[in-house]
């Protein structure tokens, strides 16, 4: 009798294990800071993460902004002068994207990549994303191509500036445990952004797990955002007003990146 309780005894600590919770396929994660808020002195934070895995599966960490929409005007010479010759919307992009892994996504089967919806090149989130330019009445849709070179260019831009990143090699498995300081930029949207991490075994993912983060924005911060959406008037014109210092003081040169890709340039206040 007492053997047989002690085997039970021993069972049920083995199912409680780690490993055994991982390999059941859901990966326990810890996330610490648990919650952003965002302050007029909000200069980013730096997440750890840690979680268990099955021992030697290869793990993707995925950290993605809820999705919005940022404008892109593309600048270029109108006779002797650099201006606007083009300006179009795209949407379904999120504005933090970080994917961190074991090893590069490219080596990652085909079908685990799928599961994950992840892949080289930002190619997800291509596939996912619309550009959109105005016309008169009506929003023309751009081809795959053309969507395609003002994706890349906005991608670019967003790795310069560090909302995007995608870091092979920046996670291991240590006999079923990872752990990762993932950076978040000043810029991450209020919301609740999307931390997912993936084991990966063979061709497919065999364990998962989820943290929603709340960005909240706080004092004088969030009573901007409300203004912006309550008092639509008074906020353009405090915004106006904002943006006659900042010129007064920065100028209106355009900067290298933006000249680079074609004169691409990312409203960052429109996501």
């Amino acid at each position: 009798m007492l053997k047989k309780s002690f085997l039970t005894i021993v069972t049920t600590l083995l199912l409680l294990s780690p490993a055994a919770l991982a390999t059941a396929g859901e990966i326990g994660l810890q996330v610490t800071p648990e919650q952003i808020d965002i302050g007029l002195n909000f200069k980013g934070s730096t997440l750890e993460i840690a979680g268990n895995v099955p021992p030697g599966s290869d793990v993707c960490l995925k950290v993605e902004s809820p999705p919005g929409t940022v404008a892109l005007n593309r600048k270029g010479k109108v006779g002797p002068f650099w201006m606007t010759v083009d300006h179009v919307q795209a949407e379904n992009v999120p504005k933090i994207y970080e994917v961190l892994s074991t090893r590069p996504l490219e080596e990652i089967p085909q079908k685990a990549r799928e599961q994950m919806e992840v892949g080289p090149g930002y190619s997800y989130l291509k596939e996912h994303a619309r550009v959109l330019r105005k016309q008169e009445e009506s929003k023309e849709v751009l081809s795959p191509a053309e969507a395609g070179d003002y994706l890349n260019g906005l991608f670019e831009i967003y790795e310069k500036k560090a909302f995007y990143l995608v870091d092979a090699g920046a996670l291991q498995n240590e006999n079923g445990r990872f752990h990762a300081s993932v950076s978040i930029p000043a810029a991450i949207p209020p919301g609740k952004t999307k931390i997912t991490a993936y084991a990966i075994s063979g061709d497919r993912v065999v364990a998962t797990g989820e943290f929603p983060l709340q960005v909240n924005s706080v004092g004088l911060v969030n009573w901007v955002r409300s203004e912006a959406t309550a008092n639509g008037p008074f906020y353009g014109l405090i915004a106006v007003v904002v943006a006659l210092l900042v010129g007064l003081v920065t100028g209106t040169l355009f900067n290298s990146l933006g000249r680079s890709r074609k004169g691409l340039e990312a409203d960052s206040g429109a996501h």
